[in-house]
């Protein structure tokens, strides 16, 4: 857990230095987003799920169609409002989790090897 919260730590420090509307900034909130998730699995605090939506939201909203990891960022935000939803009950939840997943689907090449995952 030591290492997990030096890793959001310098993720967060590596988002608030990084001015809006630079390009990097979209992979540091992912970054930030994905440790989050990481720490919400082991704890199962709802403010870090929270928080890692909000992440990946912020992510896939900066994210151009014709970027290279738009089928990841899609899938990241779709897993994390998926467990909101196993948490909540809630079908609004449900909804945007397949939609998300959905375009990453859309947007994951018919021979790439996490298609079938994803």
């Amino acid at each position: 857990m030591n290492d997990l919260e030096a890793a959001i730590k310098a993720a967060e420090a590596a988002v608030m230095a990084t001015p809006e509307d630079h390009p990097v900034r979209a992979e540091w909130l992912n970054n930030l987003g994905c440790y989050l998730s990481r720490r919400y699995e082991r704890t199962r605090d709802m403010h870090d799920l929270a928080a890692a939506i909000k992440s990946a939201e912020a992510v896939v909203e900066a994210t151009p169609e014709d970027h290279a990891g738009r089928a990841r960022r899609f899938n990241n935000l779709g897993n994390h409002l998926s467990w909101q939803y196993d948490r909540s009950g809630d079908m609004h939840n449900l909804v945007a989790a397949i939609k998300s997943t959905g375009t990453a689907v859309k947007a994951t090449p018919m021979d790439h090897l996490n298609r079938a995952d994803r």
